[in-house]
């Protein structure tokens, strides 16, 4: 008995983790989306973008996974959930790390379409992510499918909300070292 009760320790010890690892990565993507919020639109114009063209290069995320996702709860089964998860994750922490180098890109079109490629990247990832999370919630959580999709939904929320103060704050601090 005692060691059925450790048991279920462990289990419900390891869901929790895998519950919490979830959430942050949900966090994250979501934080991802809103991030450039503060910043983006003026870096855009320096670099002869339009309000139009800024505010589809701010969209190109979102258009993918809305076009991308069904596609991929298809191909789930074929290309292995934690395979997609965690590409997700990468796709989208790639495009972030090589977003933050475009201000030292040249100005114009060249600068516009690396844009449109790294917010793409993202929304490629996001697709991949959400998808695959949303369709392993069943399995890792079966008494608790619910529960954890509004779990999911706060840290979505969540990473929207700190998204943009977070760039902002991570964009003044840039400024400040940069002209020291």
């Amino acid at each position: 008995a005692a060691g059925r009760i450790s048991n279920i320790a462990e289990r419900k010890w390891k869901n929790r983790c895998i519950a919490i690892t979830l959430m942050l990565g949900y966090l994250s993507v979501h934080a991802a989306y809103s991030i450039i919020g503060p910043f983006f639109p003026n870096e855009a114009a320096e670099h002869g973008s339009t309000p139009l063209l800024t505010g589809f290069i701010i969209s190109c995320t979102p258009l993918c996974v809305v076009i991308l996702s069904p596609i991929f709860g298809y191909y789930i089964p074929q290309l292995g959930a934690r395979f997609m998860l965690l590409s997700g994750l990468w796709l989208v922490g790639g495009s972030y790390i090589l977003m933050s180098f475009v201000v030292s890109m040249p100005s114009g079109w060249v600068f516009i379409m690396f844009c449109i490629l790294l917010r793409l990247t993202e929304g490629v990832g996001s697709a991949m992510f959400a998808t695959s999370l949303y369709a392993q919630l069943p399995e890792l959580f079966p008494h608790s499918v619910g529960t954890m999709t509004g779990f999911m939904s706060v840290a979505g929320c969540v990473g929207f909300a700190i998204g943009a103060p977070l760039g902002g704050l991570l964009y003044s601090v840039e400024l400040k070292v940069c002209t020291v």
